[in-house]
């Protein structure tokens, strides 16, 4: 099969004015043009299809009447959507007692409240069993956001340790 273009080329936007006085369009170079750019289309819709990484989640397993639930939303909940920690790893929360959730249905063990797991992309990357007051809890935290594979999340997870 043999395929004419009378369009321009892709080619003719990159070269300068100058370059196309002896510039001949060919059939074939047409053909080679389509291909790539039939290959760079499959290319970007097979990434698509993959979609994006999930981001990183803070999961609290809570419960209702938990004190030590209610110190953390005292001390550490009323803050934690605005700290660099929050913007790395959201907080989810899951009633203890509750069914799991499909997407998290590979956490196991969790019998205390609070439970605090930090999952990514289907793994879990560490957790906080029970809540040791804030002067623990956050280290604890940073040192889990440091494993995350994102560089730039574990860079971020370190910028609270630095002040």
């Amino acid at each position: 099969m043999r395929i004419y273009c009378n369009a321009p080329s892709l080619l003719e936007n990159v070269r300068g004015p100058t370059q196309l006085t002896n510039y001949l369009r060919t059939p074939e170079l047409c053909e080679v043009e389509l291909k790539l750019l039939a290959a760079a289309l499959a290319l970007m819709l097979s990434f698509a299809a993959l979609g994006p990484a999930k981001a990183a989640e803070l999961v609290m397993f809570e419960e209702d009447g938990c004190g030590w639930c209610a110190r953390w939303n005292n001390e550490i909940g009323v803050i934690y959507p605005n700290t660099e920690e929050g913007r790395i790893a959201p907080l989810r929360r899951v009633d203890i007692h509750d069914q799991r959730p499909d997407d998290l249905a590979k956490i196991t063990a969790v019998t205390f409240s609070p439970t605090f797991i930090v999952f990514q992309d289907g793994k879990e990357y560490g957790r906080i069993v029970g809540y040791p007051g804030q002067d623990f809890f956050w280290p604890m935290l940073q040192d889990i956001l440091s494993s995350l594979p994102s560089t730039e999340d574990a860079a971020a997870a370190n910028l609270r340790m630095k002040e």
